[in-house]
């Protein structure tokens, strides 16, 4: 996990280097349109920046897994299974012998997490890994009882606990077909995300080797932390542009 936490510090100094090297930059007169070089997309974003490469495109494919309505009550809903949605790429992947990198999804569509987390497609590059962006239960198109997930009545498996055994038996599944039962499992998430990929490591030593948990509030969600530890950075943070914030 050093060479993990590494890579991230180096990611995110070259990130931060980037854009004071953006805002030095005088403005376009003009927008420019997005064009494709090496089969890398560029674009223009806003009227103050240059043309700055996304991240490396890993090809994902989009895939569905039937996955249990309940883990641990088969009374309520017996075998019901839903459909969940999750994104693979195995572009960078050493077959057999390189890393599985899975993505914990959080609240929201896995597209845009996916469309967002550059690093882990660099990192998976890099370190030849299969990687996996699995959709949280009951956001995007993970919805166990389609439009009426949502009603009171059907809400009740929307918790922690079932989207931890959701990925858990996914993991489990991919490491069986795609012949990756020696792989380590390196856990990744941010923010809630992130809280999932510490909980999977915590609860589930035997699958997941590692997590990357990133500005996850384990601690103060827990009650044994600062609760206002996140007012207080956001505080400070605004405070240091002025006090009018």
């Amino acid at each position: 996990m050093r060479g993990v936490e590494d890579k991230l510090n180096r990611y995110l100094e070259g990130k931060l280097e980037q854009q004071q090297q953006q805002q030095q930059q005088p403005q376009p007169s003009s927008p420019k349109r997005g064009r494709k070089e090496h089969g890398a997309w560029f674009f223009i974003g806003g009227t103050d920046r240059e043309v700055q490469p996304v991240a490396l495109d890993p090809n994902f494919e989009t895939k569905y897994f039937d996955q249990f309505l309940d883990h641990f009550n088969f009374v309520s809903r017996g075998s019901g299974i839903f459909s969940q949605r999750y994104l693979i790429s195995n572009k960078f992947w050493d077959k057999g012998y390189g890393p599985i990198f899975f993505y914990t999804g959080n609240e929201g569509s896995i597209v845009e997490f996916a469309k967002n987390s550059g690093f882990l497609s660099e990192l998976a590059e890099e370190q030849q890994a299969l990687l996996v962006f699995a959709e949280h239960r009951y956001y995007g198109r993970s919805l166990p009882f389609g439009r009426k997930s949502f009603e009171k009545s059907y809400i009740g498996l929307l918790t922690v606990e079932q989207a931890l055994a959701d990925y858990a038996v996914l993991i489990v599944a991919l490491k069986k077909q795609y012949n990756a039962g020696n792989c380590p499992v390196i856990v990744f998430g941010g923010s809630y995300g992130g809280m999932l990929s510490a909980y999977m490591r915590m609860k589930y030593p035997n699958i997941v080797t590692g997590a990357l948990a990133s500005s996850a509030p384990v601690l103060s969600t827990a009650g044994i932390g600062n609760p206002y530890q996140f007012f207080q950075a956001i505080t400070e943070n605004y405070s240091k542009f002025g006090c009018s914030c």
